[in-house]
């Protein structure tokens, strides 16, 4: 796995991107882009399922989880951590 993302301190939110390039012995499996982002994080699960975790906002992040033997997105999940003012 190979990962790059933009230096935050030089390039603005809306003009952040990050990739996780995933091989398996020397061919390509997959390349993650994500963008506008404040921060993320990633761990592999098992072999199969990697966890990433990306936060688009200060208030706000989203969870997903892909199964590389299914091909697909097994889990995604958005929150919204700051309350509505009244």
């Amino acid at each position: 796995m190979t990962i790059n993302e933009s230096n935050l301190e030089v390039v603005g939110y809306s003009d952040s991107k990050a990739k996780i390039a995933i091989f398996e012995q020397l061919d390509s499996k997959m390349v993650i882009e994500i963008t506008s982002y404040k921060s993320f994080s990633y761990q592999w699960i098992n072999e199969d399922l990697i966890s990433i975790e990306s936060w688009p906002g200060r208030c706000v992040n989203i969870n997903m989880v892909y199964d590389f033997s299914s091909n697909k997105v097994i889990y995604l999940v958005g929150y919204q951590h700051c309350g509505l003012t009244k």
